[in-house]
C-alpha cells in the first residue's frame, strides 16, 4: 500500500510542475523575448525541464528604435555586471540618448 501511494504522489507533484510550467508560459507569451519552458520526465524519479530556444513570433510595434533577430543569436548588451544576452529587441533612449534594454 505504501508504495501505491507512493506513485500516486511522484503523479500529483509531475501534474502540478507541469501547471506551473504552463501557467508561466500563458501568463508570459507576450513579453518581449520570452522562451517558453517545458519538462519532461523520462521516467518516474527522473525529470528533465529545459527552456526552449526557439524563434517566437514577429510583431511590428511602431518604435523605429525596437529590433527583432531572425534566426539563432542574441542580441549583447553591456551592463555594469559585463555583457548579457537577449533576444527582446524592445529599446529605447535612455536620458544620456544610449540605446537601451527595457530593463535599462
Amino acid at each position: 500500500m505504501k508504495l501505491e501511494s507512493y506513485f500516486t504522489t511522484l503523479g500529483s507533484l509531475e501534474e502540478q510542475k507541469r501547471l506551473d510550467i504552463i501557467s508561466n508560459n500563458i501568463a508570459n507569451a507576450n513579453s518581449p523575448g520570452f522562451k517558453k519552458d517545458s519538462v519532461h520526465f523520462s521516467d518516474v524519479l527522473g525529470e528533465v525541464s529545459y527552456t526552449s530556444m526557439s524563434q517566437g513570433p514577429i510583431h511590428e510595434t511602431g518604435n523605429k528604435l525596437d529590433i527583432a533577430l531572425s534566426g539563432d543569436g542574441f542580441l549583447s548588451v553591456n551592463t555594469a555586471q559585463g555583457n548579457l544576452y537577449t533576444r527582446a529587441g524592445n529599446l529605447t533612449l535612455n536620458s544620456a540618448k544610449q540605446l537601451v534594454t527595457q530593463d535599462g
